[in-house]
């Protein structure tokens, strides 16, 4: 298929006059409310698919074959939310989908909270519906998050735009896990009991990044995007 790409025309190598204006480019209102919402999805999110496989094989008692066939599930969810809601995108807008994707993502998180906890066995069932729905929401986020920016970032120095948020995002992707780790090397074997569950390190993993999408909600429902369709 590649090869049955049509070749075009390479324009001429422009180069620009000055510097970039990077403090202006982050200043600019729009821009600035979807990276700060971004970076706030990524961090929440940065650790999940990592430290759902530690705790399955660490506490869940699956073996590592179980483990990696139940987590590709994730990869159907991805591609259920071009179905789900792909066609539907442009005319609901981002803002309400990364809105009720970041609420939605506090559901799931509770459900591992209830694993984690033991409120509720660890079993093939529940972790199936659970990597399913992280697969289909994170996909829903991305996508979200990449409409708003082609829509909101000024033609003038886009390609710079899209640098930024590029590379911020997946910057905070990749050092998300390792504070998350800390997090859970901090707690340690050390464990409590309250309110009916057993709080150790992968609960409260669990429960302290539900209180990181609390927050991507939030900065969620402040983006720019008069288009979109309300809430309500």
């Amino acid at each position: 298929f590649l090869k049955r790409i049509p070749d075009v025309p390479v324009p001429p190598e422009t180069r620009g006059v000055g510097r970039v204006p990077w403090l202006a480019m982050l200043r600019y209102p729009p821009f600035w409310k979807l990276l700060r919402a971004f970076i706030a999805w990524s961090l929440a999110y940065g650790g999940m698919t990592a430290f759902t496989v530690a705790f399955l094989k660490a506490q869940g008692g699956l073996t590592e074959g179980s483990i990696l066939l139940i987590s590709s599930v994730a990869l159907l969810g991805g591609l259920s939310s071009l179905w789900f809601v792909g066609s539907r995108l442009d005319r609901l807008g981002s803002k309400p989908v990364l809105t009720a994707v970041c609420a939605l993502w506090l559901i799931v998180l509770a459900g591992w909270v209830a694993l984690a906890g033991g409120a509720i066995p660890v079993g093939v069932a529940p972790v199936l519906v659970l990597q399913f729905l992280m697969g289909l929401l994170a996909a829903l986020a991305n996508m979200a998050c990449n409409r708003l920016a082609m829509a909101i970032v000024p033609v003038m120095g886009r390609n710079h735009f899209f640098a930024l948020y590029s590379v911020l995002g997946s910057v905070t992707l990749g050092l998300a896990p390792i504070g998350w780790g800390l997090l859970i090397d901090g707690v340690g074997e050390r464990h409590a009991h309250w309110l009916g569950l057993d709080w150790n390190r992968y609960s409260v993993f669990f429960a302290a990044a539900s209180i990181a999408f609390v927050a991507a909600l939030i900065l969620a429902r402040r983006l720019h995007e008069p288009a979109a369709v309300s809430m309500e």
